[in-house]
């Protein structure tokens, strides 16, 4: 997935990561931060910063205090200093995300809150009910409000990124023009190397599928059909569900060698070439306008077209050059006393504990037991 969604993604992920008690008596109450007109939320800014410090605290097995003013690495500054800055920018690119989006007159619609509203219910269903989730939330510090307003993030994306239709770069003819550029359409007809349990067949059979694969070009040589014989003899379902071919760039997660050889053809051109699952004949076909609304082959499954792949990838990274562009023309100014409060919130909330040996655990098991208990070592 993009940067920018990710940066989102990694909020949510932190309702699993993070361990920290609930505290009546909030500490977000200023922004950490700000950058030009964009105010930075210090609830935000502080999840990244105590997962982070949590992180270190871990594989230093020790407090963050101790360690804080020492230098990450020769080329860095301080634990302290560079989790911070890094905090921040993570915290700063989903403010000014905000921001562009209401700079652009955009709003969240009826659709945006029952999206959100499915998440929230789904998580529910996860819990087992509306009180085990939202004292899930809480455990973590988190207060519902700031927990939704996360889930608006990925809505205020797809917002932003629809409101691209028509601008100039993204316009039917940029994105067919992309196309042009950067996809080509293939056909192949696959002759299978592994059996149906995903094993390498032996020398024998790998011999015997090459044979069939070059008597199909030997055919194709003489004017065979390429369709014809895709029909009768491929053994890719693929080539089943989508007859016209595949649409794709030099991104698709496709074999190498499938992916080299598609590009080193040209229009009408075939080839035979070994892959890891086999022996594929490969022929180039012209890439139409109406190629656009095939299946991108994503690693992740998912319907989406051609056409959309390419316009949501150029809106994302447009979105990122936008935000870099307002970070690099504004100055970030740090409220350090804000700081200092989150960060004593964190010691309070986080006091560094050691864990136990193997061999102390097992010290006080021996104890128990030798005590008359059923111990388990816990």
């Amino acid at each position: 997935m993009k940067q920018i969604r990710r940066l989102t993604a990694l909020i949510l992920a932190l309702l699993l990561a993070l361990s920290l008690a609930a505290c009546s008596s909030s500490p977000f109450k200023n922004p950490i931060a700000k950058l030009g007109d964009v105010k930075i939320p210090s609830e935000e800014f502080y999840y990244y910063y105590s997962s982070l410090v949590s992180s270190f605290e871990q594989q230093h097995g020790a407090a963050f205090s101790t360690f804080s003013g020492t230098k990450m690495d020769e080329e860095s500054g301080t634990y302290l200093d560079e989790i911070v800055n890094y905090a921040l920018d993570l915290t700063a690119t989903q403010a000014v995300i905000n921001h562009i989006f209401d700079e652009r007159g955009l709003s969240l619609t009826e659709e945006d809150d029952a999206i959100v509203q499915e998440q929230i219910d789904d998580y529910i269903s996860a819990y087992g009910s509306e009180e085990a989730f939202e004292q899930a939330v809480a455990e973590t510090g988190m207060s519902m409000d700031f927990f939704k307003e996360n889930l608006y993030s990925y809505q205020r994306i797809d917002r932003l990124i629809e409101s691209m239709h028509e601008e100039e770069g993204y316009t039917d003819a940029d994105i067919l023009a992309a196309a042009e550029e950067d996809f080509i359409r293939v056909k192949h007809i696959l002759i299978q190397t592994r059996d149906e349990a995903g094993e390498l067949l032996d020398e024998a059979g790998i011999a015997e599928a090459g044979d069939r694969a070059k008597a199909l070009v030997a055919q194709l040589d003489e004017g065979a059909d390429f369709d014809a014989l895709m029909a009768e003899y491929g053994e890719d379902p693929g080539m089943v569900s989508q007859p016209e071919g595949y649409v794709i760039d030099k991104d698709v997660p496709f074999d190498v060698a499938f992916v080299d050889t598609a590009f080193s053809l040209d229009v009408d051109e075939y080839e035979l070439v070994l892959g890891s699952s086999g022996y594929h004949i490969i022929k180039r076909f012209p890439l139409r306008e109406s190629d656009l609304q095939a299946i991108y082959p994503s690693l992740y499954g998912g319907s989406k077209t051609v056409y959309d792949t390419i316009f949501e990838g150029r809106a994302e990274n447009k979105i990122i050059d936008m935000v870099n562009s307002y970070k690099k023309d504004n100055e970030l100014k740090l409220d350090q006393k804000e700081l200092d409060v989150l960060m004593q919130y964190y010691e309070k909330q986080n006091p560094f504990v050691a864990e136990s040996t193997e061999g102390e655990e097992q010290g006080e098991a021996g104890a128990e037991t030798d005590a008359g208990s059923d111990s388990s070592g816990s």
